[in-house]
């Protein structure tokens, strides 16, 4: 949530501020310029989640000892319960987090390019990564054209913790070629906008 806000800030305020004007006037692209944008948000987003992940592991060992971070996750997979220590589990779910954070701040940046306005381009897309996900695998069952919207595909942990029942077909490849399905116009979008805008 905060690389949504990161950069739908970072997109909307450079317009506001007229910082466009300096940057285009030396010789760089303007598609090196986004993509530079947009992988320090995604650094700076994956930066803060590690360091999260670190301090929790540093807390729960001053609070509960050495032998709380050993302490077994469990996971219901098709062959059975699989125990593997806490921090592994933390880590691997961490990790499946990028997909979604990848996803929500390229729909944030091409949001923040086209309605210029920070606050709704950070709400539309934080409400649609809540709410949307969460709609969509609830009624998923009533209404099956539902798995092909990206917010039935964002969370990969449902895949590994079986909190929730996905029909027969998804798994974890379909849904990251759902998502590649919209990511790649999102970004194809955001470029074009990008490299084609005016500046006042």
């Amino acid at each position: 949530m905060l690389a949504m806000i990161v950069a739908s800030k970072l997109i909307v305020d450079d317009y506001k501020d007229n910082v466009p004007i300096g940057l285009y006037t030396i010789p760089v692209k303007r598609w090196k310029i986004l993509t530079a944008k947009f992988l320090t948000i995604l650094t700076s987003a994956i930066v803060v989640a590690l360091s999260m992940l670190v301090l929790s592991i540093v807390f729960g060992w001053l609070f509960f000892g050495w032998d709380s971070l050993g302490v077994p996750y469990l996971l219901w997979t098709d062959s059975g319960i699989v125990s593997i220590p806490i921090i592994v589990a933390g880590l691997f779910f961490s990790l499946l987090n990028i997909f979604s954070l990848i996803f929500c701040t390229s729909l944030v940046i091409l949001l923040g390019l086209v309605l210029k306005n920070s606050l709704i381009s950070s709400v539309v897309s934080v409400s649609f990564y809540f709410v949307g996900t969460f709609l969509s695998l609830t009624i998923m069952d009533k209404y099956g054209w539902l798995k092909w919207l990206p917010f039935a595909n964002m969370d990969f942990r449902y895949y590994f913790d079986n909190s929730f029942s996905f029909p027969n077909f998804m798994s974890p490849m379909f849904s990251f070629f759902v998502l590649m399905i919209y990511l790649i116009p999102i970004l194809i979008f955001s470029y074009v906008i990008h490299s084609k805008q005016d500046i006042k």
